[in-house]
């Protein structure tokens, strides 16, 4: 029940005025709480990883296995590629370090290609192919002639034992020939009679010191023939100092006979064993010669030089 502040009186109703005295009433809220008609919301509960179970779950190694796998295998591609190189280069140190194989340039009325120099006796082994040049003897009258060949020994000492074995080129009345020689002495050889070379066929030429002797192999294996000769008789020491591989003009009386036209002759396969290493013409050091004329003028030379480890070249006719 509500009682006046002022006069009282009690009251049954909730009015703003007493009824009695008309003062205005004062309302007291009441202690207990309105009930909200909206539900109230429950504290939120704390968040857990559904995928954590433990702080010392244990870690999964799977990317450090293939890391792991991955680095062998590099190792093991790495080690394949590496090794034959390695090899490789091993084997090259054997070789003359010669970054520049010709160290001088001479002339000669003779002869065009390359030759070694070296000391006495260090010389045992020459060898080479090439292909036979087709000969131009077309509107020549007198005789022309030129030679590819193999050679050791020195080329200024005619009288020091000096076998040669390769193929002499004739142009005799407009009409071409190929000789196959070979011979103890640089300026003498010998021609090999019973067998047959022609243009385009493929010859590989050796000659090599071997007990005491000189034995002179040549090839055509499109003709179906191999020639050997030896020869152990010496006025004189060989000397042994030279490998040479040549294109050559023909003394004929004191003067060098005409240079046939054999438009290009490429070497390939050139080695020599000097010194007891056996290597590429381009692994040596070599003297490049230059064929001239009596005049002077350049008549044949190398046009394609051999590098550090190439075995080929080619000799060019120029006049």
């Amino acid at each position: 029940m509500v009682s006046c502040s002022s006069c009282g009186k009690e009251l049954n109703t909730v009015s703003s005025f007493c009824p009695w005295c008309g003062s205005p009433l004062i309302q007291t809220p009441s202690a207990t709480p309105i009930p909200s008609s909206q539900p109230q919301a429950s504290p939120p509960k704390p968040w857990t990883d559904p995928f954590y179970t433990s702080p010392y779950r244990p870690h999964s190694h799977r990317g450090y296995h293939m890391a792991i796998g991955i680095l062998s295998i590099s190792l093991i591609v790495l080690s394949v590629i590496t090794v034959p190189l390695a090899f490789q280069r091993s084997l090259s140190s054997f070789l003359p370090l010669n970054t520049s194989p010709v160290k001088e340039r001479r002339i000669s009325q003779y002869w065009s290609g390359y030759t070694t120099e070296y000391s006495r006796g260090s010389v045992v082994d020459v060898r080479a192919s090439w292909v036979i040049p087709v000969l131009n003897c077309a509107g020549t009258s007198d005789e022309l002639r030129a030679t590819t060949l193999l050679s050791i020994g020195r080329s200024a000492e005619n009288s020091s034992p000096q076998p040669s074995v390769g193929v002499d080129y004739v142009c005799h009345s407009n009409t071409p020939e190929y000789i196959v020689t070979y011979g103890w002495n640089f300026a003498i050889r010998y021609s090999v009679l019973d067998v047959q070379a022609k243009p385009g066929d493929t010859v590989s030429a050796e000659i090599r010191w071997e007990q005491g002797k000189f034995i002179d192999t040549i090839e055509d294996s499109a003709q179906g023939w191999l020639v050997e000769k030896e020869n152990s008789t010496f006025q004189s020491t060989p000397l042994r100092a030279t490998a040479e591989w040549l294109v050559t003009s023909v003394e004929i009386g004191s003067e060098p006979a005409p240079l046939a036209n054999f438009g290009s002759v490429r070497f390939s396969n050139c080695y020599a064993t000097i010194s007891g290493i056996t290597g590429p013409v381009g692994s040596f050091s070599l003297v490049q010669y230059t064929m001239i004329s009596a005049s002077g003028v350049a008549t044949a030379g190398p046009q394609v030089l051999p590098s550090r480890d190439g075995s080929n070249f080619s000799i060019q006719w120029l006049a």
